[in-house]
């Protein structure tokens, strides 16, 4: 240990005054601090909230728009009358095919010449 006495500082009468006001000084710049971080983040949630709500309202829906215009090939006429035409799925998807009664009656004649394998089960 050292040997020299120790001395106590000697303060200023105005030190505790001088404390304060910077104590006061360091407060109010915290609270402008705040205030202005807070008036940020309200601004940013009004804008992500409005950019969110137009991006929902301009979003394309499924289908074509009231205004859309299509051009209509000789293809696209074809399925069109043929869709008019008759109510059946497989011509609607396959416009150009012909009927399957056709193939049905030539499907006959083919399983008539092979014999089913489980026929002699019961």
């Amino acid at each position: 240990m050292s040997q020299t006495p120790l001395t106590q500082p000697q303060l200023g009468a105005d030190f505790a005054k001088r404390v304060l006001e910077a104590a006061d000084r360091h407060r109010a710049r915290r609270r402008r601090f705040r205030a202005l971080a807070a008036t940020f983040v309200v601004a940013l949630g009004i804008a992500a909230a409005t950019f969110w709500r137009d991006l929902a309202v301009t979003a394309p829906g499924v289908g074509p728009g009231k205004d859309a215009v299509f051009a209509a090939g000789p293809r696209l006429q074809a399925a069109a009358e043929a869709t008019d035409s008759t109510a059946d799925p497989l011509s609607y998807m396959f416009p150009d095919a012909g009927p399957l009664a056709r193939y049905a009656s030539e499907d006959d004649a083919d399983n008539d010449a092979v014999s089913d394998p489980f026929d002699d089960q019961q």
